[in-house]
């Protein structure tokens, strides 16, 4: 079971959470505003934060500020109807893992909620630390995938290497110009090692991250007719 803190400042918007994520056994507990949250997050450990960027006086940009600065590592993913790339990469800088439009899909959001659950892993304790150096120069390096699996929530591909969670991927595929989407920056939600045995090492999840109602109608257009050609083709 997972204990999930909600921030939201509309009653409304709080009791859908509720209703969605109870039935999953989680330990749900909602909160209005930012600072009672943030008391309960210093106490006791959460799985999750889901939470909302627009509340009065302590916004949901103060809260993952705090957050930060309380060294408190709950993964946290905002639901809001903030809808313009500005307010989605700060939110995404300052922490967050994920981005849900507001008004959103129920089946995107739980997806969106199981698949952060489950990519959480166990932090490397302990690191050897070298001296290092950063270059603000640029850089960018290619590499070619043969297939891509694309669903409502995402998509994802195997490769011999391990992606960073959060990296942000300039993805180029025909696909996401036949779903409308082909200028978006496409961010790392997590990476699974494969069992062994398989060809490629590792399976990359990447998440539509902020992606509007009417955009993600287009992407599930998308996967129903490419399932229906695939049907025929056997």
């Amino acid at each position: 079971m997972s204990r999930i803190i909600l921030v939201d400042d509309n009653p409304t918007t709080l009791k859908r959470w509720e209703f969605l994520l109870l039935p999953f056994g989680h330990e749900v507990i909602s909160f209005s505003g930012a600072e009672p949250a943030l008391q309960v997050l210093k106490i006791h450990p959460s799985h999750l934060v889901v939470l909302d960027l627009a509340m009065p006086i302590h916004s949901g940009y103060d809260l993952m500020q705090t957050l930060k600065t309380e060294a408190i590592t709950s993964p946290v993913l905002v639901v809001s109807g903030k809808n313009n790339q500005a307010d989605i990469s700060k939110a995404l800088s300052m922490g967050a893992v994920d981005y849900v439009l507001k008004p959103f899909d129920d089946d995107i959001f739980l997806a969106k909620v199981e698949n952060i659950l489950k990519s959480q892993t166990l932090k490397n304790r302990n690191p050897i630390q070298f001296a290092e150096a950063i270059d603000s120069q640029g850089s960018s390096f290619s590499v070619s995938v043969p297939d891509i699996v694309v669903s409502e929530m995402g998509f994802k591909f195997q490769t011999q290497f391990s992606v960073p969670r959060g990296f942000f991927l300039n993805f180029n595929s025909p696909c996401f110009t036949e779903m409308g989407i082909k200028d978006t920056r496409f961010r790392v939600t997590s990476v699974f090692e494969n069992p062994p045995g398989q060809e490629a090492k590792y399976t990359v999840f990447v998440s539509f991250v902020g992606l509007s109602l009417a955009q993600l109608k287009d992407v599930r257009l998308w996967v129903r007719q490419n399932q229906m050609r695939a049907r025929k083709a056997i």
